[in-house]
């Protein structure tokens, strides 16, 4: 049977920027694409128009009542007997509505994130395994095998490897001039002999923004004026935990860039410009998260030039086989690997300028493309 369409179950409005690009770029290679969202019964239609499913009357309970009630028929109404589906992030609720999704369409794909195995409890671990059971191909990053296996070895035979691309590295790319650069400090308020030090990229704890804070409490005064810090916080986390950082920022004497949620709406997402120009500008990315696949941030970074620092627990070693320059370190090293970067920062650059051809040529869109489109053809 001939295929349809693509239909792409995953959070609506997306809230990972690579699902929106890969369907444009899906579409640019004339592929039929859609997308729907089962939990709130939102969806994206070929032509790029968005639908609540929803009666818009209804609220609250009523509201909640009412896509409970109607998520399988939905489900049936949308997805086509020659659709091939792809779950972008197989949390283990999909679990429910795996046999429906399995009558309903060609083909099926689950698509692992990274954090939706990394960050499940064993128990949900159990119930997700219904999902790699009906699904056709088990998509992971090419740096999950290994913690994978452990729990899912059974679904071997189904695994390929994926990742996504970003359209902010041929961005980062353009603007990382010497000229642009300096432009963007001035825009920002930044000083241009500071060495500006980027922490996570969310206003998620597990981040671990506070930790890092609390060992930069240990800097000599000296150390700290060479520093400034720069905090993506526009999505993730609560305010009581922004609060808590900026008042641990408050005390630290270093100066810092606070990139956060407007004070008008819940959420202030960053456009892909404003994306680049804080990669371009920074010099060092500390990414000690508690769990990670293959995030953008961390390609982002590194085809930008910064040193990154990384936790060794995780999966960064792909990075270091392709031969791309990373600290990866344990916690009770990082300290020690901050300040030696900071002390001797022009000598770590120099190790990073192989970094931008080995990142482009591993991540960037015009080699992913290709790989998505034969994933769901054949």
């Amino acid at each position: 049977m001939k295929s349809d369409r693509i239909v792409i179950l995953t959070p609506i409005p997306f809230w990972h920027p690579g699902t929106l690009e890969l369907i444009n770029k899906l579409r640019e290679n004339n592929l039929t694409v859609c997308s729907l969202d089962i939990w709130s019964l939102k969806f994206y239609d070929e032509k790029g128009y968005y639908h609540n499913l929803c009666p818009g009357i209804l609220k609250g309970l009523l509201l909640k009542l009412y896509i409970q009630l109607n998520r399988r028929r939905v489900i049936k109404k949308i997805i086509r007997k020659s659709d091939i589906v792809d779950i972008q992030w197989c949390g283990h609720y999909y679990a429910d509505y795996m046999d429906v999704i399995k009558k309903s369409a060609q083909k099926v794909i689950a698509t692992l994130f990274g954090s939706d195995f990394y960050r499940n409890t064993l128990e949900e671990k159990k119930i997700q395994s219904k999902i790699f059971d009906c699904a056709d191909k088990v998509v992971i990053g090419p740096n999950m095998k290994e913690d994978f296996m452990k729990y899912f070895s059974s679904f071997e035979s189904k695994i390929e490897y994926g990742q996504y691309g970003s359209v902010r590295l041929d961005l980062i790319d353009e603007l990382n001039t010497e000229k642009i650069n300096s432009d963007i400090r001035q825009k920002y308020g930044v000083g241009l002999n500071k060495i500006i030090t980027t922490v996570g990229y969310n206003a998620k704890p597990e981040q671990q923004h506070i930790f890092f804070l609390d060992l930069l409490m240990l800097l000599s005064e000296e150390e700290k004026s060479k520093i400034t810090l720069l905090l993506p916080l526009t999505y993730g986390g609560t305010d009581e935990y922004i609060q808590t950082l900026k008042e641990k920022l408050n005390i630290l004497n270093i100066d810092y860039l606070w990139i956060d949620r407007s004070m008008t709406t819940r959420e202030k997402w960053l456009t892909d410009k404003e994306l680049a120009e804080i990669r371009v500008i920074s010099d060092i990315t500390v990414n000690i998260q508690t769990t990670d696949a293959l995030s953008s941030s961390i390609k982002e970074a590194l085809l930008a030039g910064d040193v990154v620092i990384t936790g060794d627990w995780l999966p960064y070693k792909i990075y270091e086989d392709l031969d791309a320059f990373i600290i990866r370190c344990k916690k009770e090293e990082l300290l020690k690997a901050y300040k030696d970067v900071v002390k001797q920062y022009h000598i770590y650059q120099m190790h990073t300028f192989q970094n931008k051809s080995i990142i482009l040529n591993f991540a960037s869109w015009k080699k992913l493309v290709p790989e998505f489109i034969n994933r769901y053809l054949n």
